[in-house]
């Protein structure tokens, strides 16, 4: 399955450069908070995977064809993974597992409304590279007032413990826009579904919600 995705991000990046040729582009930074929500449960039925969440933060740039369509892509650093928390008797256990990635969406935008302000919808895919990893674990005993606690944390060894490095994910979002001067302030919301599982041995894939903020800045007149 991953030559096909892969075939189809090189297609789609030379569409971009191609459509670029004669259109404006703009560029400028995005910041914002990602939550990852796994899309399976691990075998033991015990153990139920928890969302978690992280900052987001990345460079988008928009190729707007006309004042009503264009495409966005960019580069983004996110973040997937799971939680998982258990208790019972006195034994309280928290455990966190996160990989970050280096996202690159493709993605039609459509703008709704006036020049100087509206809202947009963005439909398309993302593909990632899976750059870090790290896991964190605490173990709580309690006995009455008393808490005892160990904790843990580590980096994962993504190629030793064969997680999948590349994802590919379909997304849809909306957003709204304002304009100041040249450039362009704007505040959106994507969600993201997992085409790809996290590791090579299992089919636990992510649903990722990220709210941000940036601003975009036309390159040259």
């Amino acid at each position: 399955m991953q030559n096909p995705i892969r075939n189809l991000f090189v297609l789609l990046g030379l569409f971009f450069i191609v459509s670029s040729i004669n259109a404006q582009v703009s560029i400028g930074p995005r910041i914002g908070i990602k939550g990852s929500i796994p899309m399976a449960e691990l075998d033991d039925e015990s153990f139920v995977l928890d969302a978690i969440a992280a900052p987001s933060f990345g460079v988008q740039v928009e190729v707007e064809m006309t004042s009503k369509i264009g495409f966005v892509t960019g580069v983004n650093w996110n973040a997937r993974g799971f939680a998982i928390s258990l208790e019972e008797q006195g034994l309280e256990f928290n455990y966190q597992e996160q990989i970050n990635y280096l996202d690159l969406p493709l993605l039609m935008k459509i703008k709704l409304g006036t020049k100087g302000v509206g809202m947009y919808l963005n439909a398309g895919a993302s593909f990632g590279y899976a750059m870090t990893g790290s896991r964190s674990g605490d173990f709580s005993v309690i006995d009455g007032n008393d808490i005892s606690t160990e904790s843990d944390s580590q980096a994962i060894d993504l190629a030793k413990e064969e997680y999948n490095r590349f994802n590919a994910a379909a997304v849809i979002g909306a957003g709204v826009y304002f304009k100041t001067g040249r450039s362009q302030v704007f505040i959106d919301a994507n969600m993201d579904y997992g085409l790809t599982p996290m590791a090579m041995d299992d089919e636990v894939t992510s649903l990722g919600i990220d709210f941000g903020v940036g601003i975009l800045v036309p390159l040259g007149k």
